[in-house]
């Protein structure tokens, strides 16, 4: 495993210092939010660089194909990269995470799915690497 740096010469000629957090990235006219990303971030000049391993281009690429506006780095290279088409909350997605990656071996490759997940179902679709969350139905009798 290679040893990520701490630091990197920025351009202004100071140090940019290794950070992981969000970053919003255009892909033609899509914004798409990546979180975790790993990043080097200058508190002199605020430029945010990237390292060259960084399979950043590869993520987002996928993400603007399948339509999708939030992605996780962390999980980009995994079955449960979990994303979302809606708009939920921090808590709620965790919960969420945490329901998929315990099915994700019962969920087929393009097919759609169910969980449930506090007395909401929660569907979304497998395609790829990617898991899609699409809709949330509040209360399930």
């Amino acid at each position: 495993m290679v040893e990520m740096r701490k630091r990197t010469p920025c351009i202004c000629g100071k140090e940019a210092e290794h950070r992981i957090g969000t970053t919003e990235q255009f892909v033609f006219e899509s914004k798409i939010v990546v979180n975790n990303v790993p990043h080097f971030f200058c508190d002199f000049c605020k430029r945010v660089s990237f390292d060259g391993d960084t399979r950043l281009v590869s993520i987002l690429s996928n993400a603007y194909k399948q339509g999708l506006t939030e992605v996780d780095y962390e999980k980009g290279g995994e079955i449960s990269m979990i994303t979302f088409k809606i708009d939920v909350s921090d808590e709620v997605k965790k919960e969420i995470e945490r329901a998929v990656e315990g099915k994700v071996d019962e969920i087929v490759d393009g097919e759609e799915f169910t969980v449930i997940v506090d007395e909401k179902a929660v569907l979304g679709i497998s395609t790829g690497d990617l898991v899609e969350i699409e809709r949330v139905i509040e209360k399930v009798l």
